[in-house]
């Protein structure tokens, strides 16, 4: 039961883990266009308040300074690089490998390779294999119990949840 326990989760586990991920990559695409925006408007802003600065200190300046001071103003060059953002791409994902549950107990290429392919099986002989059983299978709580497991494509012993 804990091998069919820890498959259904797996196989369920990874449709809801790849919607997450799109579901993540599609907000994170939604907030890089607005902090665009947003960043875009800060260096304006940034350029504005620098040269309203600059006509502050003409006005507070002396007098024979200000007109020097005053000519500068409008050709000032503003480096607003501090406020610039990295944008990073969506990281590849991972894929969500099942191959480990692939084979199920009972199953003929299941046995062959956990018992039957072994050197000691003529030795130590097993008992019959018990096939995960969907009625004795306490699916979790946010689970439900398939009516008829068994009708699922290649499930010949039936599918939990």
């Amino acid at each position: 039961a804990t091998f069919c326990s820890y498959r259904t989760q797996l196989t369920e586990s990874c449709p809801m883990h790849d919607q997450c991920r799109t579901s993540a990559a599609a907000e994170q695409q939604q907030v890089q266009a607005k902090v665009k925006v947003a960043e875009a408007s800060r260096k304006v802003q940034y350029i504005a308040a620098t040269h309203i600065e600059c006509y502050l200190d003409v006005l507070t300046a002396r007098p024979e300074q200000q007109l020097a001071l005053l000519k500068t103003c409008p050709s000032l060059q503003v480096s607003t690089s501090q406020l610039s953002v990295t944008y990073h791409e969506v990281p590849q994902g991972a894929a969500c490998d099942v191959s480990s549950v692939a084979l199920r107990p009972c199953q003929e290429p299941w046995l062959q390779a956990r018992y039957k392919g072994e050197k000691w099986h003529s030795g130590a002989p097993t008992i019959a294999c018990t096939p995960c059983d969907c009625s004795t299978f306490d699916c979790p709580t946010h689970y439900m119990l398939k009516a008829d497991a068994s009708s699922i494509p290649g499930n010949s012993v039936g599918q939990c949840c």
